[in-house]
């Protein structure tokens, strides 16, 4: 009975992780989650009420800056997967070292 409900609430969790786009494993970004675009600092523009030429041309200016904004997120997010790879490169070549300074002690070198 413990076994059929630790697997239930394993196949849960898994569930609900994917359902919600959480990753399950270790992480090194903090709190485990990446900043959003929308979330905190940019606000989507919404159409104004009315339907005259300020409203309309502030309109189309926020559009151009949110426009400008997700073009700056995705470029400084693009620079974090750079960086990401780059340090898992670091982080294998480390360990490799590692590995050849074992074998190397082991051999007698």
């Amino acid at each position: 009975m413990k076994k059929i409900a630790l697997l239930t609430l394993i196949i849960l969790l898994c569930s609900v992780s994917v359902a919600f786009g959480y990753v399950i494993g270790n992480s090194n970004l903090p709190l485990s989650d990446y900043p959003d675009f929308d979330r905190y600092r940019y606000k989507k523009p919404t159409a104004p009420y009315s339907r005259n030429q300020y409203d309309d041309s502030r309109y189309r200016t926020e559009v151009e800056n949110y426009i400008q904004d997700a073009r700056n997120y995705v470029e400084a997010a693009d620079n974090d997967i750079e960086r990401i790879i780059e340090a898992k490169q670091d982080a294998i070549a480390t360990a490799n070292e590692a590995v050849e300074d074992y074998n190397r002690y082991v051999r007698g070198y």
